[in-house]
Formats: structure tokens, C-alpha cells, sequence
């Protein structure tokens, strides 16, 4: 929750993507759950390595669909999502992951592979969601 003091309401992070605010440069955050939806969204878009002075920070989901797509690609994709999850932003519960991957016959782009997310979780007993969509040509 956002601090409360006199009565005045402080924000307590950013809101992704970055857009201008009214009372500010970028649009805050006052709740737990709209912080964690925005952490989650960065870091699923962040590769490992991209962060200056924290080359650790990122998931490596980005980096996985340059591997040899098998039966258990998704699998991989769900278990790299609630790693790094838990990993960097430990306040949050992931409830589930469902992931879809586009083929050749939806996709008109043959050389364009696409990864839709949907990741339930909960903050501070209140269920929430975030859907992501990552595309191979866009890395």
C-alpha cells in the first residue's frame, strides 16, 4: 500500500509502460498490486545482461525462443516465468502461468515467433493478472 501521511497519498513506484503523469513526469503507482503488475512486466522484458551494474537481473525467457522449439517448450517457458519471478520479486505469489505459442499457419510472418503470457498471482492476499506478449523480432 502507498504511504499515508496527512492525510496526502504518496506512490510508491512507476506504472509500465512509462507514459507522462498528471502530477509528475511518469505515471505512479499507490498500490501494492498495480507495483507488482508493473515489476512483473519489467522483468519478463528485460533480458539477462541488459541492466547496467546489474547484469543479472532479467529473465531468460527472451533468450529461449532462440532454442529448438519440442513438446516441452511451453513447459520450459512456464518454469523460466515462476523462476525468475520468485527469484527477483519475492512478494508476489505466482498462482499460474498460461502460456501459448504461435505456429506458422496463425502467423503470416514466417520468421516471427510469438509467446503470449498470462500470469496469475496474488499480493498481499488480493489475485491479480498481467498479460504479456513477446515477440521474437522485436528482441
Amino acid at each position: 500500500m502507498a504511504t499515508i501521511s496527512n492525510n496526502v497519498l504518496y506512490p510508491i513506484g512507476l506504472s509500465l509502460p512509462l507514459t507522462r503523469g498528471n502530477s509528475g513526469y511518469f505515471t505512479q503507482t499507490f498500490d501494492s498490486v498495480s507495483q507488482a503488475r508493473a515489476n512483473i512486466v519489467n522483468l519478463l522484458n528485460t533480458q539477462r545482461g541488459e541492466r547496467r551494474f546489474q547484469p543479472l537481473f532479467g529473465s531468460g525467457l527472451k533468450s529461449a525462443l532462440f532454442e529448438q522449439n519440442l513438446d516441452s517448450t511451453p513447459d520450459i517457458l512456464k518454469q523460466i516465468v515462476i523462476n525468475d519471478i520468485n527469484n527477483w520479486i519475492p512478494n508476489v505469489n505466482v498462482i499460474n502461468v498460461d502460456l501459448s505459442l504461435s505456429n506458422q499457419e496463425i502467423n503470416a510472418y514466417k520468421d516471427t515467433y510469438i509467446v503470449y503470457i498470462k500470469v496469475t498471482f496474488s499480493v498481499n492476499n488480493i489475485v491479480d493478472n498481467v498479460d504479456l506478449t513477446i515477440q521474437q523480432n522485436s528482441i
